[in-house]
């Protein structure tokens, strides 16, 4: 399978699921559909990722950086992968826009201010 924009895929699905009153859905049309989802939605980086997010503080990124250690959920304040902020403050941390609303999630422990060590859930 192919990994589809999210208007090709409604547009593949749309018409086995407009009427589900029929409950006329093949086996083989739900495997695929399920092998859409997992190569449309999942990211193949993050599919082994086994560590739990952790709702930490509001952050304001009007600082325009990553939130930084003591505001993290380790027992020295340092952040551990998985904590994930809240952005109340819009700011743009790595020269990325983080909008109010976006959530702030650790890829590694003590990801500091590499991008590559956050993403960013809109």
């Amino acid at each position: 399978m192919a990994s589809l924009t999210k208007t090709a895929f409604l547009s593949k699905w749309a018409s086995l699921f407009a009427d589900n009153s029929t409950r006329n859905i093949s086996e083989e049309d739900m495997r695929d559909f399920r092998q859409d989802i997992a190569d449309s939605f999942l990211n193949t980086a993050d599919r082994n990722v086994s560590t739990a997010m952790v709702i930490m503080s509001d952050y304001d990124a009007s600082t325009n950086l990553f939130p930084g250690d003591g505001s993290g959920s380790a027992s020295d304040g340092s952040i551990k992968k998985g904590d994930t902020f809240p952005v109340i403050v819009a700011g743009t941390p790595g020269g990325f826009l983080a909008d109010v609303g976006t959530w702030l999630v650790s890829r590694t422990n003590s990801p500091g201010q590499t991008v590559a060590n956050w993403r960013f859930l809109l």
